[in-house]
């Protein structure tokens, strides 16, 4: 019931964290478009012809060339951890004081925040490369089933967040390399 005599402010759509991550999911996807980031020659018309690929530039620079870690990019999760007597995985629950509990009879699951790791494609290609050269030296290099191993090997060893960022970034130097050798097709009039 709306009640006019004592507004109560609306609640937050969504949380800090929660904004900050769809900030960054939009600066990977479609560039920088912020006026704090945004160089003054953009604004004018001649400017805004030439600098027009700086936004996508500077994204593709990031995916290429960033280390690895924990960014912004995450989502809320009910807690979880692996009980190390039985090895199954425990779901927490908040008690009366909302502290983490494996009681479930609160019945309310306890959500914490899961940043989601990320590297640049050329560091995951690098750990690639440097688990094939320490299987085979540097002839591995040139082998592709040495590679493909040492790609298999670096999966096993890595956990879920690990698994999905090597992965994406594989699948995204596949279709970047794909689009270039499309890209150099018209340029040369090959296609």
């Amino acid at each position: 019931m709306l009640d006019l005599e004592n507004p109560v402010p609306l609640p937050r759509a969504y949380t800090v964290r929660e904004a900050e991550s769809i900030k960054s999911m939009a600066d990977l996807v479609y560039g920088y478009y912020s006026h704090e980031k945004k160089s003054l020659i953009q604004s004018t018309t001649v400017g805004a012809l030439f600098m027009q690929m700086n936004t996508y530039w500077s994204s593709k620079k990031n995916q290429y060339m960033a280390p690895g870690g924990i960014r912004m990019l995450g989502r809320w999760e009910q807690l979880q951890e692996v009980n190390q007597d039985t090895g199954e995985m425990e779901l927490f629950y908040e008690d009366e004081n909302g502290c983490p509990t494996t009681d479930k009879s609160s019945g309310i699951p306890y959500i914490v925040w899961r940043g989601q790791y990320q590297e640049g494609i050329l560091v995951t290609l690098s750990k690639i490369l440097e688990t094939a050269k320490g299987d085979g030296g540097w002839a591995a290099l040139f082998n592709p089933l040495k590679i493909h191993n040492a790609r298999v090997k670096l999966m096993e060893e890595a956990d879920l967040n690990m698994r999905t960022a090597y992965r994406n970034n594989i699948r995204q130097f596949w279709i970047d390399l794909l689009a270039y050798l499309i890209l150099g097709m018209f340029i040369s009039k090959q296609l």
